[in-house]
């Protein structure tokens, strides 16, 4: 289905139709889609999303998302002990 939706993208291309018309003509197909279709469908913008940043973009975002897990960790009372400690617990059950 992931190929229907970019033949449809490089068809719209190829007319040299817009990228909104692109988008319409994306929007239009994701709209026939059953949602775990969908799903997938983000999953695979996103992974092209983060294959077009470079490797210093996606440190610098990365080091921004822990700071803010961290910042929120704290906000909630949860240590870095506790973390680790809940950690370990899921290894053992796997």
């Amino acid at each position: 289905m992931i190929c229907h939706v970019l033949d449809i993208v490089l068809h719209c291309q190829a007319w040299g139709e817009t990228a909104m018309t692109q988008q319409d003509w994306v929007v239009q197909e994701l709209s026939t889609l059953p949602s775990d279709k969908i799903a997938q469908v983000l999953d695979f913008i996103r992974f092209l999303k983060i294959h077009s940043k470079s490797d210093e973009q996606i440190r610098r975002e990365f080091r921004d998302a822990l700071v803010q897990a961290r910042a929120r960790a704290t906000e909630r009372g949860i240590t870095e002990n506790d973390i680790a400690v809940e950690i370990r617990q899921v290894r053992a059950e796997q």
